[in-house]
């Protein structure tokens, strides 16, 4: 009798990993900047920060960064591939989260005036959503590579509008005032570690 799991995931599993993932996602990263809020280490700023421009605009792509992962379980219905992405998002997080919690680091200052129109309103939204810790490593960058590092083997259609979505949305973390410039780095060096180390992990989900 084969008892080897099926090669394959439906889309309602992977879907149901991606709903069960988030939430859990959320409340670690509220609770770690509940406890850091107070205690930051400094900041990672660097001269270059100062002129980059303000786009509230950038506000879409960085809000969209979320639906990477729903995304990529459309995509990766293999479930080899599947779990190496979801182990390496695991795995992104709880680095990251070790980092934010040992290591806070001030985030940029809230910009003002925000613009009087739609793009501008969201901006507020998010800024009131988010502490202004813990933005080094950046997990935007970290979110948007691994779903490129993800999706790789697929066509290059994929392939390629994935790199183009990361690349819009690294743009919209320092854009929007959310992170340094040096946290993009950061995020992309951390997922693409995370990636190796899932890779190790053989035994799928």
């Amino acid at each position: 009798m084969n008892t080897s799991p099926n090669p394959f995931l439906s889309l309602s599993h992977r879907a149901l990993a991606v709903l069960v993932l988030y939430p859990a996602w959320v409340t670690g990263y509220m609770t770690i900047a509940h406890l850091t809020v107070h205690r930051t280490v400094g900041s990672v700023r660097s001269l270059v920060d100062s002129h980059l421009p303000f786009w509230s605009i950038a506000i879409v792509p960085y809000q969209l960064a979320y639906l990477q992962l729903v995304v990529c379980a459309a995509l990766l219905p293999k479930r080899e591939d599947f779990s190496r992405l979801l182990y390496a998002f695991l795995w992104t997080s709880v680095l990251t989260f070790a980092i934010y919690l040992i290591a806070p680091t001030e985030a940029p200052a809230v910009y003002t005036p925000l613009p009087e129109h739609i793009f501008g309103r969201l901006v507020g939204l998010q800024y009131a959503m988010d502490s202004r810790v813990n933005c080094f490593p950046s997990f935007h960058c970290s979110l948007t590579t691994l779903g490129t590092l993800g999706t790789w083997h697929l066509s290059p259609r994929w392939r390629n509008g994935n790199i183009a979505f990361t690349l819009v949305v690294v743009a919209s973390t320092v854009l929007l005032k959310q992170h340094w410039l040096l946290c993009i780095p950061a995020g992309i060096g951390m997922s693409c570690f995370a990636w190796w180390l899932a890779g190790l992990h053989r035994r799928p989900i």
